[in-house]
């Protein structure tokens, strides 16, 4: 059964990033048992860790906001793809906590290319990169990632409050950016030359 899940994977990730959003949905179900075989295995084998971070990329990619999006007024589209998004973040929160390194990882270089433009850099891959690390804080164990220097969650945070994101004109960005700040307060607390000016 190993050997099979093996090979469909790759055709499950084929068609969880399908641009046909109904293609992609319709295997969330499917994803989620992959997701909930992972969690009874302990630990995962190295061969299902390596299925973790493409995983993530598709499910991180399924979330960021299309550049046609309507804040402003928001239709039946923009409904849809929020439901779409909300299930997706549960199961990107499902594979952070069975995966907490590879996912730290993740987060990480995603947010260096997301927030690399700073206050200037698209608001669909910034707002993305940001709310990725605004759910990892649910899962993590924030008391204990963030009493070392050397964390990579302490790193990430770092990145995100020095690099000028917080100052992005789209205004999912800032509202995005504001959350994960308020998540990561106690970072800020004990940290204060980081806080932003």
């Amino acid at each position: 059964a190993g050997a099979l899940l093996h090979d469909v994977l790759p055709l499950l990730l084929r068609l969880a990033s399908s641009r046909d959003d109904d293609v992609s949905q319709a295997t969330m179900q499917f994803v989620q048992s992959y997701i909930n075989l992972l969690k009874k295995l302990n630990p995962i084998p190295p061969a299902h860790l390596a299925q973790v971070t493409p995983l993530l990329h598709v499910m991180a990619d399924k979330i960021r906001y299309s550049p046609a999006y309507d804040f402003d007024s928001p239709g039946d589209a923009e409904e849809t793809f929020d439901q779409y998004r909300r299930d997706a973040l549960i199961l990107l929160k499902n594979l952070f906590r069975i995966a907490m390194e590879p996912s730290l990882a993740f987060v990480h270089q995603r947010l260096a290319h997301a927030v690399g433009g700073g206050a200037s850099g698209e608001f669909t891959e910034a707002e993305c990169g940001l709310t990725l690390l605004y759910e990892m804080g649910e899962v993590a164990r924030l008391d204990q990632e963030l009493q070392r220097p050397d964390s990579p969650l302490t790193l990430i945070i770092t990145q995100v409050v020095e690099c000028g994101v917080g100052g992005h004109v789209h205004p999912a960005v800032a509202r995005a950016f504001m959350e994960t700040l308020t998540r990561y307060t106690r970072f800020l607390q004990a940290q204060p030359g980081r806080i932003p000016g």
